[in-house]
C-alpha cells in the first residue's frame, strides 16, 4: 500500500497532553497537599463520568469479548472482527508476546494459525519457546525499536500482509507502530493505548530504544496518538476493548469491503481503572501503610460525602455508575495510604430502601496521596454495580487482610 508522511498532530491536542503530563509530574511532589488531592479527585471523577459505561456504538463486538489466553477479552474481540473481515492468510505477528501463556494471539495459534512472537525479556522468551513447541509459531528474543522492526519482521518471515498484527511493548509503541506499518500492512491491527490520557489529548513517550516500564502511566501513547499514526498508514479505528486497554484498527480497504464503520477516538475510548477512581496506571509515589491498631479502627472513618454523578449505562448490562467525593478523617498518629501489603481503601456496602444489605462490598478505591495523621483528606470513589434497588451507599474503609473500619461508616443516600 502507498505510504505518505503523516500530517502534524493537532496542536491543541498536543498542548493538552503536555499539560496533563505536567500535572501528573506535579502530583508526584504535591499529592499530600489537600488542594491537590481535591484536584485529583475532581479530575478522575470527571473523566469517569464522561466515558465510563457510556452509550456503546460497538456493543455487538463487546458482547463477543472473551478470554481463552488473553487478559481482557481480546480473543473474542479479534475473532469477531476476523469473522467480519475474513481471515486472510491466517498468519499473525505479536510484538510484546510476554511468556506465551497470556497474549492476544495464543488463541489463533491454538486454532492452527502460523505466526511470530517477539519479546525482549529472556525469561519470558524462554517460557514462550516452551509454549510454542507444539504450535506453528516462531519465537524471537529482541528489543524491538523503530529502527530495527522492519528488519526483524523480514528475518522472521512475516509476509507483507499478515492477517493480524499486535503491538504492546509498554514503551515507544507509537514510533515502533509507524515504522512497522511502513514494512507490513496487516488486515487487523491491535495496539495497546494509554488511557491515562483521554480523547482530545495527544501524548506519547519519547522514542527511546532502551526502556524498562516502571509500571506507571509512562508507557506507550494516547488513543489520539495511535489513531494519528494508524490513520496516516490507511487504518480505521473500529473498536476498543471494554477494559480500556487495546484499540483495534482495520485496514481501510478491508474495512470498507466488510462494511465496518470507522469511529473517532471520543466514541470508542474506554478508561482503564487499574486502581479506581484513577484512570490508567498509578502515577503517584507509593508509600506502604502500616497495620492499624485496634484503637484506630474505632476512630478512622468517612466523615462526609457527596454524590458527583449517578447514572445507568446502556443495555444489556445496564451497569449503574456512581461517583462520590468523600472526606476521610484520621485522628491517629499513623499516615494512612493505599500502598504496601496492607493498604487502606475506600469501599461501600450496597443497601436498599428497607436497610437490607444487597451486597457486602462494592468496589475498593485508592486514597490518592493518603490521609495524614491527625488530619483529613478529600478522596474520590467510583462504584459500579448492577443491583437495581440500591438506595444507599454505606461508605467505609477497609484494610486489606486486616479488618473493616466500620465504626465510622457514612450512609450516602442515592436518588
Amino acid at each position: 500500500m502507498p505510504r505518505r508522511r503523516p500530517p502534524r498532530p493537532p496542536l491543541r491536542a498536543v498542548v493538552r497532553g503536555l499539560s496533563h503530563q505536567a500535572e501528573l509530574a506535579a502530583v508526584r511532589r504535591l499529592d499530600r497537599q489537600p488542594w491537590m488531592q481535591r484536584r485529583i479527585a475532581a479530575r478522575a471523577l470527571a473523566v469517569a463520568d464522561r466515558w465510563a459505561e457510556r452509550d456503546d456504538p460497538v456493543a455487538d463486538l463487546h458482547a463477543a469479548e472473551k478470554s481463552r489466553w488473553s487478559q481482557n477479552g481480546e480473543d473474542g474481540l479479534i475473532a469477531a472482527l476476523l469473522e467480519r473481515i475474513g481471515e486472510g492468510d491466517r498468519t499473525f505477528v505479536e510484538i510484546g508476546c510476554s511468556d506465551g501463556e497470556e497474549n492476544c494471539t495464543r488463541a489463533l495459534a491454538e486454532d492452527g494459525w502460523r505466526g511470530a512472537w517477539f519479546d525482549g525479556d529472556p525469561e519470558r522468551v524462554a517460557d514462550a519457546l516452551r509454549v510454542a513447541e507444539r504450535l506453528d509459531v516462531t519465537v524471537h528474543r529482541a528489543i524491538v525499536t523503530s529502527a530495527n522492526v522492519a528488519e526483524l519482521l523480514r528475518g522472521a518471515g512475516v509476509g507483507p500482509e499478515p492477517a493480524v498484527a499486535v503491538l504492546d511493548i509498554d514503551g515507544s509503541d507509537l514510533w515502533v507502530l509507524r515504522s512497522m506499518l511502513e514494512a507490513i500492512a496487516p488486515r487487523l491491527l491491535v495496539v495497546e493505548y494509554n488511557s491515562t490520557f483521554p480523547p482530545g489529548e495527544f501524548w506519547t513517550r519519547r522514542n527511546r530504544h532502551e526502556y524498562v516500564w516502571p509500571e506507571t502511566y509512562e508507557h506507550g501513547a494516547s488513543l489520539d496518538a495511535m489513531c494519528w499514526a494508524a490513520g496516516a498508514a490507511g487504518y480505521e479505528l473500529v473498536a476498543c476493548d471494554r477494559a480500556g486497554v487495546n484499540a483495534c484498527f482495520v485496514r481501510r480497504d478491508v474495512a470498507r469491503a466488510a462494511g465496518l464503520a470507522a469511529h473517532p477516538p471520543d466514541a470508542l475510548y474506554r478508561p482503564y481503572f487499574a486502581r479506581p477512581p484513577i484512570i490508567g496506571h498509578p502515577w503517584w509515589t507509593p508509600e506502604p501503610c502500616p497495620v492499624l491498631s485496634p484503637e484506630a479502627f474505632a476512630t478512622v472513618g468517612v466523615r462526609n460525602a457527596t454524590v458527583v454523578f449517578d447514572r445507568v449505562g446502556p443495555p444489556p448490562d445496564r451497569v449503574r455508575v456512581v461517583g462520590v467525593r468523600a472526606e476521610v478523617v484520621n485522628p491517629t498518629d499513623t499516615r494512612i495510604t493505599s500502598d504496601g501489603p496492607t493498604p487502606v481503601a475506600l469501599s461501600a456496602r450496597l443497601v436498599d430502601r428497607s436497610g437490607r444489605a444487597l451486597a457486602f462490598e462494592c468496589e475498593r478505591n485508592a486514597l490518592i496521596g493518603g490521609v495524614p495523621g491527625h488530619g483529613r483528606a478529600t478522596v474520590g470513589g467510583l462504584f459500579r454495580f448492577a443491583e437495581p434497588d440500591v438506595a444507599t451507599l454505606r461508605l467505609t474503609l477497609v484494610q486489606d487482610g486486616v479488618a473493616w473500619l466500620d465504626a465510622n461508616a457514612f450512609d450516602l443516600p442515592l436518588r
